[in-house]
């Protein structure tokens, strides 16, 4: 299953993808800090939830799970949403260069 770190979104974001002038992306570092390793006694708990269920995760809450041992594929989607009035990094990973931002009313 899917575990994440309990109250880990209230910290500093340390790391967010940028797109390059090359346009490329890179992850750059903010803040290096390492988060606990994934053990026995490391604090991090299980995000139960069966097949088909939408789990929803902070931005910034450390979550991780284990390697895909089986012979089918993961199959994850991922929803991206800001503020309206959220200023919009131009280095930003994620680009609508063509189409203005709009709400969804």
């Amino acid at each position: 299953c899917m575990w994440a770190l309990p109250g880990g979104h209230l910290g500093p974001l340390r790391a967010r993808f940028v797109r390059t002038p090359e346009d490329a992306v890179r992850m750059e570092t903010l803040d290096a800090t390492p988060y606990p390793p994934f053990a026995a006694d490391a604090p991090y708990v299980p995000l139960i939830a069966p097949k088909g269920t939408l789990v929803v995760l902070h931005a910034r809450l450390p979550h991780l799970s284990g390697p895909n041992t089986s012979e089918a594929s993961r199959h994850a989607y991922a929803l991206h949403a800001i503020e309206a009035g959220a200023v919009y990094p131009r280095d930003n990973w994620l680009r609508r260069d063509d189409l203005p931002a709009r709400g969804f009313a």
